[in-house]
């Protein structure tokens, strides 16, 4: 059975993109204008939801400026740990891709608490690198790094939270991965307390 989308409907679509995209062109200069007024309530989150509207809107500029906010304004290694893996991304997607690695591989080299969640986050940091090189052409490297991303996961004590996690990494070939997966997946509810 074919589904068949009338053109009024694909226009339809296209105008609530646009729409979408002007919103968030809108909200992320309203979010600049405020973070400059009141710095000291500003945190991370602010600044990278901040880089991620300006990216999404192509203004690149203002969206590094915000990703290194984001970094320089982490309050924990581990929250640092993932605003480097939006700066890697961002770096990526720049064309730069030997940045992004270096800022990747600097987000795998923080200090960080040695937990499950955190050995989780570092899979998924390994899974996330995997994709992106793959989407630029770098089927080798992003081979490698699920191969470190299983090595990763394979320290996990949580079962469940290990499964889950190489269930994704070993889930599709490299080059079928999910290329729009710009946010971590939340593991499984289940959390152990040993190491």
């Amino acid at each position: 059975m074919t589904l068949i989308i009338p053109q009024s409907a694909r226009l339809t679509v296209v105008n609530l993109r646009r729409n979408y995209s002007n919103q968030r062109r809108y909200l992320a200069n309203h979010g600049e204008f405020l973070a400059a007024q009141i710095p000291e309530l500003t945190s991370d989150i602010d600044y990278i939801t901040i880089a991620a509207a300006f990216d999404a809107t192509g203004d690149y500029i203002r969206a590094q400026k915000f990703y290194e906010l984001a970094v320089e304004k982490s309050p924990t290694n581990a929250l640092r740990m993932w605003n480097l893996r939006g700066l890697a991304r961002f770096w990526f997607n720049q064309g730069n891709a030997q940045r992004g690695r270096q800022t990747y591989e600097e987000a795998l080299q923080l200090h960080v608490p040695d937990t499950d969640s955190i050995r989780y986050t570092k899979a998924d940091t390994y899974l996330l690198w995997s994709r992106i090189e793959d989407e630029h052409g770098y089927v080798d490297e992003a081979k490698r790094l699920r191969t470190l991303g299983q090595q990763a996961a394979n320290r996990i004590g949580n079962p469940q939270m290990r499964e889950s996690m190489l269930k994704q990494l070993s889930s599709a070939p490299v080059e079928d991965a999910d290329k729009g997966d710009a946010q971590a997946p939340s593991p499984p509810k289940t959390f152990s307390a040993s190491a």
